[in-house]
This record gives structure tokens, C-alpha cells and sequence, in this order.
């Protein structure tokens, strides 16, 4: 929110910049509805005007059900049950979406951040560090999906190992 500089000065004019993500595009169409009338509330309220720019931005993703039991499998098969908890399953609006409408694709979470260094800080945060030992792991995750996927054994994909 950019509303000009002076805590006793009313702005002239005030600018709200953010970003709506949700893998469900009905959730989003009803935030974007939502942020009109609260916005044009708020303005009505003050005797101001309002006007509201949004731009649709990227699609939702949503995981192929056959990707994501793929990608599950080569993660329990390579790095072990316990490791394959938080993938995959994840969706929101990314980028990664654009491929995701056009071919069967899946998008998970490798758990990047290491929690022995000290303090543990979420994704978009400026103290976020990438925990690289987890890189290992998702190389292991793709060389074991890839291998089960090509080997046509999807059924049981931790049976040649």
C-alpha cells in the first residue's frame, strides 16, 4: 500500500499492489469480486473514487492425478516414506501453471529449508535460505519417477528396486 508519506497528511491518492493466488479459479474470481466491493466501500465511505486494475494473471495449477502418484512413488522408492510427506500435492498459482494446462504434469515441494541452522524463514521472505542437501533429493525423486515412467511398470513402481 503506497498512500503517501506524512502520518497527519490525508494522500491525495493511495495505490494497493498485491497478488491473488489460489488453484481454484471460482476461489479467485470471488476474492477479485470481494476486493471490488471492499475497495469500492471503503471509497463510498469517504467520498472518494475508486478504480480497480486486476490483471488475471496465472492460471491455478492442477496436479495430474497420475503425475502426482508418480512423483509420490519415486520419492517413497528413493528417499523413503517419511521424506515423500509433503510432496505432492501443493497448488497455487505459479508460472508452472502454463505447462500444467497444456500436458499431464505434476508440482511439489522438495522441503528446502534446514532447520538445524537456526532460525527457519517461509518462501518469499528475504532471510529464506535453500537448505542444497535437498537438491539430492529431488534428483533422486526424478531419476526414480523418470525410470518407473519409462520402464512402463507405473502399477508398482518400487518393485525393480
Amino acid at each position: 500500500i503506497n498512500g503517501g508519506n506524512a502520518y497527519n497528511v490525508t494522500a491525495g491518492k493511495v495505490a494497493l499492489k498485491g497478488t491473488i493466488r489460489s488453484g481454484n479459479d471460482a476461489t479467485r474470481e470471488r476474492a477479485w469480486r470481494r476486493v471490488r466491493e471492499v475497495l469500492e466501500g471503503v471509497a463510498a465511505s469517504h467520498g472518494a473514487r475508486v478504480k480497480v486494475d486486476i490483471h488475471r494473471g496465472e492460471p491455478g495449477v492442477v496436479n495430474d492425478a497420475e503425475m502426482a502418484e508418480l512423483i509420490l512413488a519415486g520419492a517413497k522408492a528413493s528417499i523413503g516414506a517419511e521424506n515423500a510427506l509433503n510432496m505432492p500435492g501443493w497448488s497455487i498459482a505459479d508460472d508452472f501453471a502454463y505447462y500444467s494446462v497444456r500436458i499431464p504434469s505434476v508440482y511439489f515441494r522438495l522441503d528446502i529449508r534446514n532447520e538445524d541452522v537456526g532460525s527457519v524463514f517461509p518462501l518469499h521472505q528475504a532471510k529464506f535460505r535453500v537448505d542444497e542437501a535437498a537438491l539430492k533429493n529431488g534428483a533422486l525423486t526424478l531419476v526414480s519417477a523418470a525410470t518407473v515412467f519409462l520402464s512402463g511398470q507405473r502399477e508398482n513402481p518400487g518393485a525393480n528396486r
